[in-house]
């Protein structure tokens, strides 16, 4: 929070990132649009972890891109998550 928001999360594989991330992430939310963008075998897992660690949050304010939609990215979704892939596209 010192760096208002701007971080490299070093852990390995177990260490809670999304989770740090998301907390980060909520913190900042009137910074929002957010963008995540990650390996694609991790993009549902994001999706998934923002129902779990914040349950209240509505899913249609979450829009999931993958290569088939990637010039579809609606306008107004406050969370958006694609692979790194689907971004090169």
């Amino acid at each position: 929070m010192a760096r208002n928001g701007r971080a490299i999360i070093n852990e390995d594989t177990g260490f809670g990132k999304r989770l740090v991330a998301i907390a980060a992430a909520v913190i900042y939310k009137q910074e929002w649009p957010l963008l995540i963008v990650c390996p694609s075998i991790l993009v549902k897992k994001w999706r998934e972890e923002f129902v779990k660690w914040i349950p209240s949050f509505d899913l249609t304010k979450i829009q999931v891109v993958n290569g088939a939609h990637s010039d579809h990215i609606a306008a107004g979704v406050p969370i958006t998550i694609m692979a790194y892939e689907t971004l090169l596209k």
